[in-house]
């Protein structure tokens, strides 16, 4: 568990009297809140203590990280005078906030609010009511008159009042200190607070919308309503019509705090422990595969889950993936507010159960590489073909690979392997009858366990002179050229020692394991395997390469190959530009060195298999 996220702090007020002052400030006192983004024009609110001691001043400066001023407002106010008093913290601002009847408060995060930041929040209801719903990072904190709440308003958080009568909350900024600390658990044990006060027994806006969206989730016709609407405004009003007429009533806020949840997800996805905190809290409960269909979806994220694998899917409908990477594509997808407001979150035990009625296409080629060495190139004329469905290094299978960390030798990792390429594979039209996987370059260290697994399956392994390939990670360094990023260093080399490694031996010796790995695979067995160096790969794809996959020349004319290799692969709005010549001149001794140290001894065996590729 990370950080206290909310918690109730131990001081109760008397609701009444704060309520009788708060009746005696006449309509003038308040001002329209100046974030107009983030509301509807029901939000407004006045100072007691601000920075300048101006009533009217409802936000505070960078540089007034200090006490604050008392307002003329506040001595009007003793019962709130009494209040802010029994707070022993240093206070640099106080603001009454309002909320009017139907009105709402859209999810926005405060920077610079937060126990290591130099201001913390807390917030004391004055007027509530059952219908004002205020959410905290997907969760519905329900703060009750007169109580006392913290919450880290750095993470996500939105208000709706849903209730007859005006929200009123006495909102205080403090500097935080040891003694506000002492009173937090040091763990994120609110929610279980919320359900020791029974906070989860009156079913919430955002509860109507998951029983709606699973009704989504189970439905063709309504996932075909809602898929296409680009507009955001327009998708979120036919959500919430299209729920009404189910008998659900929601706002259109929770539909875009759903919306907003999953592309946060995903354009977090790399972040290191940043998708398994959002999807933890924020996506959809767990749910089951039976009566779904699942023939349309594809896996956009996983992650290890404690001893299994949760996997999050999108419908991509009959999309045909063609960018050059994967992640290029479900990019695509997630401008569409559907794919990021309906997504399915499932235990992989679950689609692995599916897949026995729902096989798929086996692999006809994989794409194995060393990086920066042509293999988008060859995977954009694959994919060439309508016949050919083509997976460029996706997010969800470099997930199911690392397994959790997982041994070598447990059958989990075989069953995650094969699940996720079934579930990859599955064909989006009856045209598609080849299904070509591309790996990432450091996917090299599971060929023992991806051999295993598909025994049959041909495979393509491409190289390049290291030289030029770490002269471009050192223009554009890739994930697995910066040490810790995933989760694994060169053998023998520990994660301090690789931090202050020069970069180009770090380059170097990631380079060797990937040649050591895949010669050692060749050693074993070459029958299926091709290797082929960059200077050849252009002659050789139509010739050798395609053929060697299985690939129907018919099928990828010509024309086809010839206009991909005019592009750049991985960018086919620009031509191609040869850069070995300016890469070998940009090498420095000290790439050489490193790559005659760490790399050529295995580069060079596997060279020799090059020349021994069949014709």
């Amino acid at each position: 568990m990370g950080q206290v996220r909310f918690w109730r702090l131990p001081w109760v007020f008397e609701a009444p009297a704060l309520q009788e002052e708060l009746a005696r400030i006449g309509p003038e006192h308040w001002q329209s809140h100046f974030n107009t983004d983030y509301h509807d024009g029901g939000w407004s609110g006045l100072a007691l203590i601000s920075g300048n001691g101006d009533a009217a001043r409802l936000y505070a400066a960078p540089d007034e990280l200090h006490a604050g001023r008392d307002t003329a407002l506040l001595a009007q106010c003793p019962a709130m005078r009494s209040v802010l008093a029994q707070l022993p913290f240093t206070i640099q601002s106080a603001r009454l906030l309002k909320l009017a009847p139907g009105s709402h408060i859209r999810e926005h995060s405060d920077p610079g609010i937060g126990l290591d930041e130099g201001s913390i929040r807390l917030h004391v209801p004055i007027v509530s009511a059952p219908g004002v719903e205020f959410y905290l990072d997907g969760v519905r904190v329900p703060m009750a008159e007169g109580e006392c709440w913290y919450l880290d308003f750095g993470l996500p958080h939105r208000v709706q009042n849903g209730g007859t009568r005006e929200r009123v909350h006495l909102v205080v900024d403090c500097t935080p200190d040891d003694r506000l600390r002492a009173m937090l658990p040091s763990r994120d044990v609110g929610e279980a607070l919320l359900r020791e006060i029974g906070a989860a027994a009156v079913e919430t806006s955002q509860q109507r919308f998951e029983r709606f969206r699973d009704q989504v989730l189970r439905s063709p016709e309504l996932q075909a309503a809602l898929r296409d609407v680009a507009d955001i405004d327009a998708f979120m009003a036919r959500v919430t019509a299209l729920g009404a007429a189910s008998g659900l009533s929601f706002s259109s806020e929770d539909v875009r705090a759903a919306m907003h949840a999953g592309r946060r997800a995903w354009f977090e996805r790399n972040v290191v422990g940043a998708v398994p905190r959002q999807l933890a809290v924020e996506a959809p409960a767990p749910s089951s595969a039976e009566g779904l269909r699942l023939e349309d979806w594809i896996p956009a994220l996983a992650y290890a889950n404690g001893d299994s694998l949760t996997v999050e899917l999108i419908q991509t409908g009959h999309r045909r993936y063609t960018e050059p990477f994967f992640e290029d594509s479900i990019g695509v997808c997630m401008r569409l507010p559907f794919h990021s407001t309906f997504r399915q979150r499932l235990d992989i035990a679950e689609l692995e159960s599916w897949l026995a009625s729902h096989p798929g296409l086996e692999p006809s080629g994989f794409v194995f590489h060393m990086s920066r060495c042509g293999s988008t190139l060859l995977s954009q004329v694959l994919a060439a073909s309508p016949a050919s469905r083509v997976i460029s290094e996706p997010g969800p299978l470099d997930a199911a690979l690392r397994a959790g960390g997982r041994p070598a030798g447990d059958p989990l990792r075989a069953r995650w392997l094969r699940t996720m390429l079934g579930m990859l594979g599955q064909p989006v039209s009856a045209q598609e009858q080849h299904y070509y996987l591309k790996f990432d370059s450091w996917h090299s260290r599971n060929m023992p366990l991806i051999r295993r697994c598909y025994p049959q399956v041909p495979w393509v392994f491409l190289m390049r002179d290291p030289v030029e390939v770490i002269v471009s990670h050192l223009r554009r360094p890739g994930a697995q050229m910066v040490p810790g990023m995933l989760g694994f260093t060169p053998p023998g080399v520990d994660l301090r020692s690789a931090v202050s490694m020069p970069r180009a031996e770090y380059c170097a010796r990631i380079l060797g394991g990937i040649c050591a790995e895949v010669l050692a695979e060749v050693e074993r067995d070459s029958s299926l395997g091709l290797i082929i160096d960059y200077p050849d790969l252009q002659a050789a794809l139509a010739t050798t390469v395609l053929p060697h996959l299985g690939m129907d020349l018919q099928a990828t004319t010509e024309g086809s190959v010839s206009e991909a290799l005019q592009r750049d692969a991985k960018s086919p709005s620009f031509a191609f530009q040869p850069d070995t010549e300016s890469k070998q001149r940009e090498a420095t001794d000290d790439v050489r060195a490193a790559v005659e140290r760490w790399v050529l001894p295995d580069y060079r065996r596997l060279k020799t298999f090059a020349r021994r590729s069949p014709p």
